[in-house]
């Protein structure tokens, strides 16, 4: 392409010896560039560049300039208010002084050098004084003054006689009033002029500082954001890979001609690194802060992702943690197809400020990045309120109060008077409940006609008691239905047995999943081919009321030939009695079979029976049984009245259901779905029944806590015999006591640690049978009802204690000048003191046994900079009296090593190495500084 000549001309400035320039200027090539707000006496650096009309730019070319201080005897503002006032102190000092001249209507010899020294003053000063209104544009306060000083030197030259006024050889005469008014009218618009003078300089002088004060306001979040500097005021950790690309086809943002590029092409190029800006914005803690960049990739490797980064700093500016996008279309990286979100967008990242941050700094990220390019341009950032509280309300949108919403939802009182079209009618139905309709309330009681079609599951299952009548229970002809225990089959072989059924007749029956499936749950009850008619009874037998009505009902499978179910009745002594209640099938494949009768004389039990009536080659299955009771009794008065639900005849029971009554206030209705055989699933065990959240069980658990044992519990002699001494578990507000038991477990060996434990699934506490064991993962992976009272190195001579616990600190922490806790032995002397009983008396003690373990820990940060790590089980004696739990000690005072301080942090760090320190049931000092420590409790507790 041949040379063109340049359209544009391109310049910038800074001062000299800064890195920063400012933002460039352009103009056509026979314009110029006017430069204003620079500081007197410094010098800039300014550089120029021509723009062809294809876009292509020349290198740059410098020149710096000086800006010179204003001239010498320049009024100023900032003196030119004290020159204000003196000029008029000095004019009213003047004019008395002349009145005092002329009051005799002589200009004697001696007062000429006063006369003529003023008259010097006023023509001296009148150029500057000229030269200043004309720079502010004043006109007419300077006319007047002008026409003042000439008025002034007119009426001075006719004072000829005898001598002229300013002839010291002799005296002159004057008319003293003519005299002082010109004197006077030269000082009066004078003072005028240079009062319009001051409010001009002062207006323009503010209108600077309005100025100032919006740049100051408006100051970049992110220095040189576009590149168009190259990568002045960016800083890549060393790393080579970081250049700045001008123009192309393959910048991110079209409108923007430059780019930062992370090539990793480039020898020394780094796979993970940031390009971070030199800005930063001050947060406080909470506040919202949003940075956003055009990224590309060009020719990356897989799995290399390109994104914007927050970079959070203390206050000496240490970076103390980092938020990046989450790879979703709202907040996307970049990366090659298949690693990022996209190829080519706009990556965001909005995270609030964490603790401890005071500035966040705008940073474009790559990670992995070991082939081809990514192109970063236009980084934003932006900080957001801190919370809607600092937003304020506006004419037509307000801030509800945080009160008046529950998980974002308005709170509504309705009892409140500002409400408005407070019916019925203004609210819509929703998907779980709807409105009744007027007509059918009574007093605001629903009417229900049982006649009709629409009401669901009319039966008494859906009638709570009242305070007359009441529900009788189904097995003992006082309900509705049995309750009969596995009757789904899908409770777990107990020894090998199905829960709730026995052999009849040599019968053989078993679980079985597959070939065929079941129809209900994951498993039924298949009876083996024994002899014809074998096969399984319940276990239990069922009370039952002679005349009551009873329908059963069963899901089976015939392979071939017949199954049969059926109710068979017997008396107190077991004979049986009456005729049985029968339902069989031979259809292959899964169906309900039923049958309906009538509770005979002499019958107090009843019992269910599925039987085999095939071929021995053959099996029968049942998956689901149910046995409902028809007829109901209610007390009345002295008698009681059968209602017979069967009888729709003219002259029977009419609208008899009454599924569609409400849960009542005492009782309620729970969903099948929540229920395994008439069992809640949550007392099944494997159902998959979940609680709604953490907050349905113990802090203890939720939080970590544990347990907390009250003493060390275990001693053990070198003969090989440990003793279980008395202690107490504590839980949370529960608390189980377990008893001494002398030589609990013997014939250990020496030198060997073993977990003493026994199986306790009441927590019934007291005296237990205790064992030993080298691996208690082991032991809890196979038991959930195990009580480990610690555990104990057998002493190759004499005897020890232990007991161990989660009353500990880490192991890296300092409990003296170079001893870390983990390095800790017996006989090494601690910091201690005891709260309960001694106060803030500070002792030493020497460690009397110490073990070690691993587990889940949080660090704990005061507001003097006291940092202790420790188990989540650990316990503080508070300075205030009580006790409160490692977790929870934020906003809890402490003492340390410096004094009592407040906890102002408390962050979960994970499992970690940490030593059980026996130092016989005191506090004891421990910290990342040795000089700073806090004091927590150790193993022994102290309710």
């Amino acid at each position: 392409m041949a040379k063109s000549a340049a359209v544009k001309i391109e310049v910038r400035w800074r001062e000299t010896g800064t890195t920063q320039w400012s933002d460039i200027q352009s103009c056509s090539p026979a314009a110029q560039i006017v430069v204003e707000g620079l500081d007197r006496t410094k010098t800039y650096d300014f550089e120029w560049r021509g723009v062809s009309a294809c876009g292509a730019r020349s290198s740059w070319g410098s020149t710096s300039h000086a800006i010179a201080d204003v001239p010498a005897g320049t009024i100023v503002l900032s003196d030119l208010k004290t020159e204000v006032d003196n000029a008029a102190a000095d004019a009213a000092a003047a004019n008395a002084e002349l009145a005092n001249i002329a009051s005799d209507n002589v200009l004697s010899q001696g007062e000429k050098p006063v006369v003529i020294r003023d008259y010097n003053v006023i023509s001296t000063e009148q150029a500057g004084i000229d030269a200043q209104a004309s720079s502010f544009g004043i006109t007419t306060e300077k006319t007047a003054y002008d026409n003042a000083v000439t008025a002034l030197t007119s009426y001075l030259g006719t004072l000829t006689s005898p001598t002229a006024w300013n002839n010291l050889a002799g005296d002159t005469t004057i008319v003293g009033t003519t005299f002082r008014q010109k004197f006077a009218d030269v000082y009066t618009t004078r003072q005028a002029l240079l009062n319009a003078i001051y409010a001009a300089a002062k207006s323009k002088a503010d209108a600077a500082q309005s100025t100032a004060n919006t740049a100051n306001a408006n100051a970049p979040a992110v220095f040189n954001p576009q590149f168009s500097n190259g990568l002045t005021s960016w800083s890549g950790a060393g790393d080579p890979g970081w250049v700045v690309q001008t123009g192309g086809s393959n910048l991110p943002d079209p409108i923007v001609n430059f780019a930062a590029v992370h090539d990793a092409s480039i020898a020394g190029a780094v796979a993970t690194n940031v390009l971070r800006n030199d800005a930063h914005i001050p947060v406080v803690l909470g506040q919202q802060v949003t940075v956003t960049c055009c990224v590309k990739e060009a020719g990356a490797n897989a799995g290399a992702t390109g994104f914007a980064r927050i970079s959070w700093r203390d206050m000496s500016n240490t970076e103390i943690a980092t938020s990046i996008p989450d790879g979703s279309a709202q907040y996307p990286t970049c990366g090659a197809a298949g690693s990022g979100t996209y190829t080519n967008c706009v990556t965001k990242v909005i995270a609030p400020a964490p603790a401890g941050a005071r500035f966040a700094v705008a940073e474009c990220e790559v990670t992995g990045h070991t082939a081809g390019q990514f192109l970063f341009s236009n980084v934003c950032m932006v900080a957001q309120p801190s919370s809607v509280d600092e937003v304020p309300d506006g004419s037509t949108f307000g801030r509800p109060v945080k009160t008046r919403l529950s998980s974002g939802k308005p709170v509504i009182d309705f009892s409140e008077g500002i409400h408005f079209n407070k019916q019925l009618d203004n609210i819509g139905d929703g998907t779980n409940y709807g409105r009744p309709l007027l007509s059918r309330l009574s007093s605001g009681n629903p009417l229900i006609d049982f006649a009709a079609g629409y009401h669901l599951n009319k039966n008494i299952d859906n009638i709570a008691n009242g305070t007359v009548y009441a529900r009788t229970a189904g097995n003992n002809g006082t309900g509705s239905s049995w309750s009969i225990e596995n009757n789904s089959f899908q409770l777990p072989l107990a020894g090998g047995v199905v829960p709730n059924w026995k052999s009849y007749s040599g019968g053989a029956f078993y679980y079985q999943s597959t070939s065929p499936s079941p129809a209900v749950g994951s498993q039924y009850m298949v009876v083996g081919p024994i002899a014809s008619g074998a096969g399984a009874v319940t276990s239990t037998k069922y009370q039952v009321n002679v005349g009551d009505k009873l329908s059963l009902k069963a899901l089976v499978y015939a392979f071939s030939g017949t199954i049969n179910v059926s109710i068979v009745f017997s008396d107190a002594s077991g004979a049986f009695k009456g005729a049985a209640i029968n339902a069989s099938s031979s259809a292959i494949g899964w169906n309900w079979i039923s049958a309906n009768g009538v509770v005979p004389a002499n019958a107090v039990y009843a019992e269910i029976y599925v039987q085999n009536y095939i071929s021995t080659a053959n099996y029968v299955g049942v998956n689901y049984l149910i046995v409902t009771v028809n007829d109901t009794r209610i007390a009345g008065s002295g008698a009681k009245a059968y209602v017979d639900f069967s009888d729709n005849t003219a002259s029977g029971h009419l609208n008899k259901n009454v599924d569609n009554l409400g849960d009542g206030t005492t009782y309620a209705r729970i969903k099948g779905s929540e229920l395994f055989s008439g069992v809640h699933k949550l007392g099944v065990a494997g159902s998959g029944a979940l609680l709604g959240n953490q907050l349905n069980i113990p802090n203890s658990l939720t939080l970590n806590y544990g347990s907390v044992r009250s003493t060390t519990a275990l001693t053990a002699s070198s003969t090989g015999a440990v003793s279980v001494n008395a202690f107490t578990y504590y839980m949370g507000a529960a608390a189980v006591a377990y008893s001494a038991v002398s030589n609990a477990v013997t014939g250990l060996t020496q030198g060997i640690t073993y977990y003493i434990y026994t199986r306790d699934p009441g927590g019934t506490g007291g005296t237990k049978t205790w064992s030993a064991t080298t691996n208690v993962n082991a032991l809890l992976q196979t038991y959930d009802d195990i009580v480990v009272a610690g555990q104990v190195t057998i002493p190759t001579s004499g005897s020890s204690g232990g007991g161990g616990g989660g009353l500990c600190v880490c192991d890296d922490m300092l409990v003296a000048d170079g001893l870390l806790a983990g390095d800790a032995q017996p006989g090494d002397e601690f910091d201690c003191l005891d709260l309960p009983t001694s106060g803030m008396t500070k002792f030493r003690r020497a460690l009397e046994a110490v073990e070690r373990s691993v587990t889940e820990c949080v660090r704990l940060t005061t507001h003097g900079g006291a940092i202790l790590e420790c188990s989540t089980s650990t316990p503080f004696d508070l300075p205030g009296g009580g006790v409160e739990w490692a977790p929870r000690m934020l906003g809890c005072e402490v003492v340390t090593d410096l004094g009592v301080e407040t906890v102002t942090g408390v962050e979960h760090i994970g499992k970690q190495a940490v030593s059980h320190i026996h130092l016989g049931g005191c506090s004891y000092a421990a910290g990342r500084d040795a000089r700073h420590r806090i004091y927590s409790h150790n193993l022994q507790y102290k309710p």
